[in-house]
């Protein structure tokens, strides 16, 4: 009779140990790895990231909604480069006037087109900010530069143009701001991609049109 009260005993005891093993597992809190997210959506949902045949009418007015998403941990304040590209322009092939986003560590393959418009936010911790991209294209555009307009702001694409039949392209890199430095309206402020400075995570996107 004892032996079977100390085997209870010994049972019991397992038991409560491994239920409150596998308790403490389930509840704990898993570490999560941090992480930020970028989209392009317009009013039908999310865009085909691909080259395409989608036509873009003079003065019609495109509506895009960039989608970020912040998982790291803490507020990020980021900025939205927007680039335009064609099918032909590439990192050696540049026109002479095409300028570089000054930067030392970028590794996106469109870090080099033409820039055109920077967009600004702070994305809350967990939160997911949804910024406007309204764009058209304007009367008189050609092969050789399209008049556009990017959120009420108004410019010809040149030097980038497309042949006829050629497609172009919205870029879109995601940046963030570096911690401590003194002017937050500067680009140079700014890394691209997101976590430190000396080994971020590129992000970045294109859209054809």
């Amino acid at each position: 009779m004892r032996n079977s009260v100390v085997v209870f005993l010994i049972l019991t005891v397992s038991f409560a140990a491994t239920f409150s093993s596998a308790t403490f597992f389930l509840l704990s809190q898993r570490p999560s790895q941090a992480y930020m997210t970028m989209g392009v959506y317009s009013e039908s949902g999310l865009l085909n990231y691909t080259e395409s045949n989608s036509t873009v009418l003079v003065s019609q007015l495109v509506n895009w909604t960039l989608s970020v998403g912040n998982r790291m941990g803490t507020a990020q304040l980021v900025m939205i480069v927007v680039r335009l590209g064609n099918s032909s322009l590439s990192l050696t092939s540049l026109p002479p006037s095409a300028s570089c986003f000054p930067v030392a560590n970028a590794s996106s393959a469109a870090t080099c087109f033409p820039q055109v418009a920077a967009i600004r936010h702070i994305v809350g911790d967990g939160d997911t900010a949804n910024l406007d991209f309204d764009w058209s294209v304007g009367p008189g555009s050609n092969q050789t530069g399209l008049n556009l307009e990017v959120n009420g702001v108004s410019f010809n694409s040149k030097p980038v143009g497309a042949a006829s039949g050629d497609s172009f392209r919205w870029i879109f890199e995601l940046w963030t701001y570096n911690p401590g430095c003194a002017d937050p309206s500067s680009n140079s402020c700014y890394h691209y991609g997101y976590g430190p400075e000396s080994n971020s995570e590129a992000v970045w996107l294109q859209v054809w049109f």
